[in-house]
């Protein structure tokens, strides 16, 4: 299975967590990533080990007291935030980009997508797209395509918003490294370039 980060960078955004965040649609980063996974696994990882994601404290403290200590405040935040994370199910992944050439046969711009895509996350995450294959192509009608083109002989950078909703996790291993895998059924692509011009949006 191949990374998207090999065509894809990750764009940083990291959100504060909030009991209104879960729920309803978040975006899946960094940290969101593993309250997503953990509130769904079936062995969750150990609580130090979120520790660790969630504070800086914890993961420089000077010795076991000071761990100890920060982890009476940290343990009621873990449960919370997974409690929460039990009632999403619609997430949004962001990425950036290349658009490759257009394809005239089948009228649409390919994404980079296929079934064997995935997006690493820190602390050995992944998402998983199961339905990858339906994320290959971006149709666009012709005319479209060609004003489009006119700013990809510019630049080729693009933002793929994808929107779906989670259907499971897994433990992988995915190119030579064991990750916690969150498997997400995309429901709908949305991409546009780094200028603001919308090139498309599939719904899947």
């Amino acid at each position: 299975m191949k990374s998207l980060s090999a065509y894809f960078v990750l764009i940083a955004t990291i959100l504060l967590f909030s009991s209104a965040a879960y729920g309803q649609e978040i975006r899946v980063d960094d940290e969101t990533v593993a309250f997503l996974y953990e509130s769904r696994a079936e062995i969750r990882t150990p609580d130090h080990n979120l520790a660790e994601i969630m504070s800086t404290d914890y993961r420089n403290a000077r010795d076991e007291f000071t761990r100890y200590d920060l982890m009476q405040q940290i343990a009621p935040v873990i449960e919370r935030r997974i409690s929460e994370a039990e009632e999403t199910t619609l997430v949004t992944v962001l990425v950036g980009g290349q658009l490759e050439d257009y394809n005239f046969e089948q009228n649409a711009f390919p994404t980079g997508f296929s079934e064997d895509s995935f997006i690493p996350y820190d602390n050995s995450y992944a998402v998983v797209f199961i339905n990858g294959s339906d994320l290959e192509m971006l149709p666009v009608p012709l005319e479209s395509a060609r004003t489009i083109a006119g700013e990809l002989r510019r630049s080729r950078r693009a933002q793929f918003n994808l929107i779906g909703e989670i259907v499971g996790t897994r433990e992988d291993t995915l190119n030579f490294v064991d990750r916690k895998v969150l498997e997400i059924r995309i429901t709908q692509l949305d991409v546009s370039l780094n200028s603001g011009t919308e090139v498309g949006v599939k719904e899947l």
